[in-house]
């Protein structure tokens, strides 16, 4: 349903630039929404482990970003990192979809390249490129 909400939100922005009726803010709505929907992952505190809202975490966390990125709100995106570092309740990465693995590690990477820690970048870069799906080669460019 993210998923959705943001192509939509794409394509609503990009009429309304077109039109010039008015600033396109659909993406920063859907940003706010999706960090809702982050945020009720996070705190998920009742569900037994195995149903969990946690398991949902990177995928919403991806499109959290995907949109921060989109509205460049970058900044807002450590808020998210500082939020899932500082749960233990999470289950560790790995245990995660490699497609959600993946998303997360290139943003993480970015933010660490665009706050000059290269270091870390190369290695979140590096992790993501070498466990992109082999057909993806749009991702890989």
């Amino acid at each position: 349903m993210l998923q959705d909400l943001k192509a939509i939100a794409e394509l609503a922005d990009e009429q309304a630039f077109r039109a010039n009726t008015k600033a396109p803010s659909c993406m920063e709505d859907t940003a706010r929404l999706a960090n809702k929907a982050f945020s009720n992952c996070v705190t998920d505190r009742t569900s037994p482990p195995s149903e969990s809202r946690k398991w949902g975490i990177y995928y919403v966390v991806g499109i959290v970003m995907k949109c921060y990125f989109k509205v460049n709100r970058i900044a807002l995106s450590r808020n998210i990192m500082r939020a899932i570092h500082a749960n233990t309740d999470i289950p560790p990465l790995e245990q995660y979809p490699r497609a959600d693995q993946v998303t997360y590690k290139y943003y993480v990477g970015l933010i660490n390249f665009l706050n000059e820690n290269h270091q870390a970048a190369e290695e979140d870069l590096t992790y993501a490129f070498y466990h992109c799906h082999r057909t993806a080669d749009r991702n890989q460019e």
